[in-house]
């Protein structure tokens, strides 16, 4: 999870720029001990306004709200440690490749059935004089038949193929389309919400999740919330018929909410003495943050905050 996106962490990350310039002698002691006072405090705006700092909360019903507070207040003490993350995120790019395949396969087929498709146009082996008894006319008539029969399989099969092309494309323009709409929710552990929901729902059932909401960001968020609520995922994945697992999605997404939470205020720092030295530490890990948001890999802003609570306690 980008601890960007986590208030927990963003406190965590001042009260560590605090110890760290207060070692070299940059920061006041008492803006030390205001942070240290409110440890959950995060980054907000002075007009109030949304932040890069606000949090997505995604719920499915007054329940699932009462289980997402829960939930929150149990991340802000404990984040799942780097290794999970690297592992989540290799087992992900791992597996998105055979699912999309085994998604597309299982949609093409199901689309093919529900639609009734014409049967392939069988041709026949060519006719040869010899079949024909030696007949001029009956030979005549049976090559010019199969002639027409070939012509007619061979602009089938261009249509399916061009069919299946169409299919194809606007399919992955609507996963793109998914994906880049997920990667703008501040949620909590993404990674691990989409494993969880990769690996409750069937193919075709995901595959329906990813494409029968209206817009991207609907499915996007109802990805999120299942892949979070294992007890709604598995008793909608219980439902295998298509058409009625997609009367039950129906309810699903009419109960699903989707809100922003805003961080609570960070206390006033007093800052003095080398004051290049502290926008310097800030100005590190904000670059480091930047190059985790591009490449969702984190190890290297963990280490860096590492670095700095270990010089602290040295100091």
């Amino acid at each position: 999870m980008d601890p960007k996106l986590d208030p927990t962490a963003a406190a965590d990350d001042q009260q560590q720029d605090a110890l760290a310039a207060a070692a070299e002698g940059d920061v006041d002691a008492g803006a030390q001990a205001d942070e240290e006072a409110d440890p959950s405090a995060g980054d907000t705006d002075s007009e109030g306004g949304a932040t890069d700092d606000d949090e997505t909360v995604i719920t499915l019903g007054a329940e699932d709200e009462a289980q997402a507070a829960a939930a929150a207040e149990e991340a802000e003490v404990a984040q799942a440690p780097a290794w999970v993350r690297d592992v989540r995120k290799t087992n992900k790019e791992l597996v998105r490749k055979m699912r999309e395949q085994e998604a597309e396969i299982a949609r093409l087929k199901g689309s093919g059935a529900a639609t009734g498709a014409p049967a392939a146009i069988v041709v026949g082996e060519e006719p040869t004089f010899e079949s024909c008894e030696y007949d001029p006319d009956k030979f005549k008539a049976a090559l010019t038949a199969w002639t027409q029969r070939k012509a007619e399989a061979d602009a089938q099969q261009a249509a399916q193929a061009t069919a299946r092309a169409n299919e194809e494309k606007a399919w992955r323009t609507r996963v793109d389309a998914v994906e880049g709409a997920a990667a703008k929710l501040k949620v909590r552990d993404p990674e691990g919400a989409i494993l969880a929901f990769e690996g409750t729902f069937s193919v075709l059932q995901r595959g329906i999740i990813m494409g029968a909401p209206e817009d991207a960001a609907t499915s996007a968020a109802l990805r999120y919330a299942l892949g979070t609520n294992p007890a709604r995922a598995k008793a909608l994945a219980a439902v295998t018929d298509p058409i009625k697992f997609a009367m039950k999605l129906g309810d699903v997404i009419r109960e699903m909410k989707v809100n922003t939470r805003k961080p609570a205020p960070v206390p006033e720092r007093r800052v003095s003495g080398n004051v290049a030295g502290a926008a310097a530490v800030d100005n590190t890990l904000n670059k480091l943050r930047e190059e985790a948001a591009r490449t969702g890999n984190h190890s290297k802003v963990i280490a860096y905050k590492n670095a700095q609570r270990k010089k602290a306690a040295a100091a």
